[in-house]
């Protein structure tokens, strides 16, 4: 498995791709997401604008994707990471010191293989480079007894704890199309919580 950076513009080529994983990936469990490739593209263009923003990509020795991984500066224009720096300035923190880490997604088939690891410290010395000082995202927060949750549903707190991230009491909302347990689809309100790293 190799492991390739693209920043800014040289992404543009595989926007569709990352469009087309993460309406795959997201629509399971947490984030129970029911996207639309028009609307992905419009988000992930703005990646392709920022020179600072960065992709991972992941592929095997056929040049598959197996996996992918996105970051940008926190005070980029979007309107995720824009409400992540406006609410952190609030908190009189500096948005500009952080780094946003966006989806980290592996295909089932190679996961519990330490390439999501590998990606996290990949996205980590890429923001170091730059010179943020922090690394950032967001995890949907759901309750224990949520009816969608897979029995088999693997926490990835504990790997996010053991990468040394930590969680804070900082609770954002966000809205997106999500799946009921009635298999219907409803636009919906969702908490995400803050997680940080000193870098």
């Amino acid at each position: 498995m190799g492991v390739k950076c693209y920043r800014g513009a040289d992404m543009g080529p595989f926007l569709s791709t990352v469009a087309e994983f993460r309406m795959l990936h997201f629509r399971s469990y947490p984030y129970l997401y029911v996207g639309n490739l028009d609307y992905e593209l419009r988000y992930l263009s703005a990646y392709a604008k920022n020179p600072d923003a960065m992709l991972l990509l992941l592929s095997d020795q056929n040049d598959e994707i197996q996996g992918l991984s996105t970051g940008q500066p926190l005070g980029a224009d979007t309107d995720l990471v824009s409400h992540v720096a406006k609410s952190l300035q609030d908190l009189s923190l500096a948005a500009e010191t952080f780094f946003y880490f966006g989806e980290t997604i592996l295909n089932q088939s190679v996961r519990g293989q330490g390439y999501y690891s590998k990606l996290v410290a990949h996205r980590e010395d890429y923001a170091r480079s730059l010179g943020y000082q922090w690394a950032c995202f967001l995890t949907v927060e759901r309750p224990p007894n949520h009816p969608l949750r897979p029995k088999s549903y693997d926490d990835p707190y504990k790997k996010f704890k053991h990468l040394d991230y930590q969680p804070t009491d900082l609770i954002m909302t966000y809205d997106w199309p999500s799946e009921q347990s009635s298999g219907q689809v409803k636009q919906e309100t969702h908490p995400m919580r803050f997680w940080q790293k000193k870098l």
